[in-house]
């Protein structure tokens, strides 16, 4: 009979961990719920014997657990503070302490600073600027140093209501030599909100100002107050922060600006050129001086037909020099003065001058153009130019011959520019030119143009499409996003010739507009588009409308790969099984391990096309490594059928030891999948080896290679290998007692994993024991049955199998 050693005795545990609890078990969990020394002590009771056996441990358990902390409830906006609270945290420590972070908008947390530090369970933020966000988290933290995470975070604004302190007006003075003008200055006020705007008020008697209207604002500590009159003005000056705050001093000065009668002088007024062309420009300068300061200077013009223009010339000046440099076309005598006056309102006005403007100068003649050129017969033929002129232009006519020699001269309308639209009916090339002239009696004569009049061509053009590479159908329909379109058209010989495609993508419902071909195109956008397209000729002929439906895919396949049987995975194996049962210095090596085949493992790949529109995929490529050939040659997977069975055949690896499998796919487009697929596997087609020795008991064992075997190398040059083989044995066996005993059922063993060993014992003492044996590892490579007989010597004898 078969025997398999004793199982481990079971052991009676009792625990006692020395804070007033106790266990039972082999293998126990507690955990200590508060920090300090404990002496454990365990006690084991041998079941068959009675024998106990203590054993103590003295253990410090650390405080590893953080305060219980909801984090911030509360974040208050106070005048350049924030107000935070919170609720007391949970901790079996002898003290907690709150961090509290800050950080403003588009900043992080430093966790490793707070910006302070509490055992109160509410803080104030001070020394924030008014205005700006800021954003709070706080942390507990007991006294072995835990700290919780929570990310409660809140937000306040602070404000600002507290006015600035400013001490008022400082001095109030007169400048030196400068009338109508005095200064005001004051120092710098304080403010947590900057900057601070100063208001200044005025006033014409003490105490009569209007503090909801300041004179002006200035953000200096100085002002200069102009255009002041002969009489005592009132000044006080008052600091305001941006948030509105303004203080309420009551600091007044007074002042009485200095004055001046003296008028300003005005001399050397003249025009440059004092005789012009129209449409050019004329110079009006002159020197204004006063004793203090200038005000204001204007230039005042009487044109020939009498209106007249005040222009104020203050701003352009040079120096003491004031200009006014324009163009005019109005010709005739223009007549002008300058008028000018001071701070103090003292005015002067200086003598009339006059300048000449004339016109020599004929009109111009641009832009002329006869359209449709050439035209069909008894079509319309517009004649058209632009004309300008210094003055004023006064007639524009076309003067036209006619094939037959006769000539018309006709006057153009002027509609934005000058035209001339009619009809022509005799056949040939006519002649033309434009002559005008303007109000002054200049003339100018154009060039001679020409255009045609033919038989008329009542032939559209026609236009062919190409699409180029790559794309797919009977009709060219399957393109991707790369693929180029070109329009062509023709048209008949002799006739207008071709004057422009147009063309129009529709895409998702939406049409766009109507574009001009001129040059190759795409369609953008994965799926259904159609295009439409025509020409027109020169003669105005518009073909028809063409319309194709074309589908964009510019998504690869995808394909995978469907492995055969026998394979093993070891990941597979110890998530499906009792883990325990497996020796754990094994687990490691187990579930590091691919998936192991045989040579007679078949391997079939699969391709699909993917995408909102796919065209269908096109071929699988694949190639194989192993550590003697190496990567073989990219090849086309093709898969067959067996004829008897009608089973799907792909592929198999006949090389043993580790294989790398490399495939993709690629649709009829040539859409390629990206990245390409790796499979990895080892192919083990060796059978498990078995040996048997001794008599009573009687051992079966596998090989002890270590799960490895030497694979022997092809050449001197590709040397032997070794690699892992999939192990996982089971050993099969039968006995009997004496030749002519009879044959037990065949047994099979527990897994055997890398090596293993099955004992026999029996009741004999010299009768020779028959075994028949064999084993089979997890991919049923098979090795073959031994027949062995066994006497109460060392080694078997071997005989014919029975």
């Amino acid at each position: 009979m078969p025997h398999h050693p004793n199982p481990v005795k079971t052991v009676s545990c009792e625990w006692d961990f020395g804070d007033g609890t106790t266990a039972n078990g082999s293998i126990v969990i507690h955990r200590f719920t508060t920090p300090g020394f404990y002496e454990v002590t365990m006690e084991a009771t041998d079941p068959d014997s009675g024998v106990v056996t203590p054993c103590m441990r003295t253990l410090y358990v650390w405080d590893a657990t953080p305060p219980l902390f909801n984090g911030l409830e509360s974040a208050e906006a106070g005048s350049c503070c924030v107000n935070l609270g919170w609720n007391s945290a949970v901790d079996n420590s002898s003290f907690v302490l709150y961090h509290v972070y800050m950080r403003k908008k588009g900043e992080v947390f430093n966790y490793s600073k707070p910006c302070f530090i509490t055992l109160d369970t509410f803080c104030t933020i001070n020394d924030l600027k008014a205005g700006v966000t800021y954003f709070f988290l706080v942390r507990a933290r007991d006294a072995a140093g835990n700290v919780d995470s929570n990310m409660v975070v809140k937000s306040a604004t602070p404000f600002d209501h507290t006015p600035p302190v400013f001490e008022g007006l400082k001095e109030v003075y007169n400048i030196s030599n400068t009338p109508c003008k005095v200064f005001l200055s004051w120092d710098r006020a304080e403010d947590s909100s900057p900057p601070v705007v100063y208001n200044i008020y005025m006033a014409t008697s003490s105490g009569g100002y209007n503090f909801s209207k300041p004179y002006d604002s200035t953000t200096s500590e100085g002002y200069v107050v102009k255009g002041l009159w002969n009489r005592r003005y009132y000044f006080v000056v008052r600091a305001e922060d941006t948030w509105g705050n303004e203080d309420d001093n009551m600091v007044e000065m007074n002042v009485t600006p200095l004055w001046d009668n003296i008028s300003p002088e005005i001399a050397v007024v003249e025009a440059s050129p004092s005789l012009q062309e129209a449409g050019e420009t004329v110079n009006i300068s002159c020197n204004v001086t006063d004793n203090y300061a200038v005000n204001q200077v204007f230039l005042n013009i009487t044109y020939p037909d009498s209106s007249v223009k005040n222009i104020s010339i203050t701003g352009n000046r040079t120096g003491g020099v004031y200009y006014c440099n324009q163009s005019y076309s109005v010709t005739g005598t223009y007549s002008y003065f300058i008028w000018a006056n001071d701070a103090c309102g003292n005015s002067n006005t200086s003598v009339k001058h006059s300048f000449v403007i004339q016109d020599t100068t004929p009109p111009r003649i641009t832009d002329v153009n006869s359209f449709p050129d050439p035209q069909c017969e008894d079509g319309y033929v517009n004649i058209s130019c632009n004309v300008t002129d210094n003055s004023e232009v006064n007639v524009v006519k076309v003067n036209i011959t006619y094939p037959d020699g006769s000539t018309v001269n006709i006057t153009m309308s002027d509609k934005g520019c000058y035209y001339y639209n009619t009809t022509y009916s005799l056949l040939g090339v006519y002649h033309y030119f434009i002559c005008v002239n303007d109000t002054s009696q200049n003339v100018n004569v154009s060039d001679v143009y020409s255009f045609e009049i033919h038989q008329c061509d009542t032939t559209p053009p026609v236009t062919s499409k190409t699409v180029g590479e790559p794309k797919h159908g009977s009709n060219d329909e399957w393109v991707t996003s790369h693929t180029l379109f070109n329009l062509t058209a023709q048209d008949n010989p002799g006739e207008t010739g071709v004057d422009k495609t147009y063309y129009r993508i529709w895409y998702k419902g939406v049409w766009t507009p109507w574009m001009e071909c001129s040059r190759n195109f795409t369609l953008s956008g994965e799926c259904k588009h159609y295009i439409e397209y025509y020409s027109t000729d020169k003669a105005g002929n518009v073909e028809e409308v063409h319309n194709q439906t074309h589908y964009v895919d510019d998504t690869s396949p995808s394909s995978n790969i469907i492995i055969g049987e026998p394979r093993f995975n070891w990941t597979q194996h110890l998530l499906t099984k009792i883990i325990q049962n497996i020796p754990p210095e094994l687990v490691k090596i187990y579930s590091s391990l691919p998936l192991f085949v045989t040579n007679h493992t078949c391997f079939r790949l699969k391709a699909m096309d993917q995408g909102p529109c796919p065209v269908g995929a096109k071929a699988i490529l694949y190639r194989t490594w192993n550590t003697f050939d190496g990567w073989s040659k990219w090849k086309k997977y093709e898969e067959k059928q067996n004829s008897i069975t009608s089973a799907k055949l792909g592929f198999t690896l006949q090389k043993q030891g580790p294989n790398h499998i490399q495939y993709y796919s690629q649709d009829l487009l040539q859409n390629k999948e990206k990245p390409v697929h790796n499979q990895t596997c080892i192919v083990d087609a060796t059978p498990p080896e078995t040996t048997a020795t001794g008599y009573n008991p009687i051992i079966l064992k596998t090989a002890e290679h270590g799960g490895r075997y030497t694979f022997k190398g092809p050449t001197s040059k590709k040397p032997d290998k070794e690699f892992p083989l999939v192990g996982l044995f089971y050993i099969h066996y039968r006995y009997k007692i004496g030749e002519q005993g009879e044959w037990s059922n065949w047994f099979t063993s527990s897994p055997q994993y890398f090596t293993g060993y099955v004992m026999i014992t029996h009741n004999s003492i010299l009768d020779p024991i028959y075994v028949d044996y064999y084993a089979t590892d997890a991919l049923g490579n098979k090795e073959e049955t031994h027949h062995d007989v066994f006497i109460n010597e060392v080694k078997p004898v071997s005989s014919p199998p029975k």
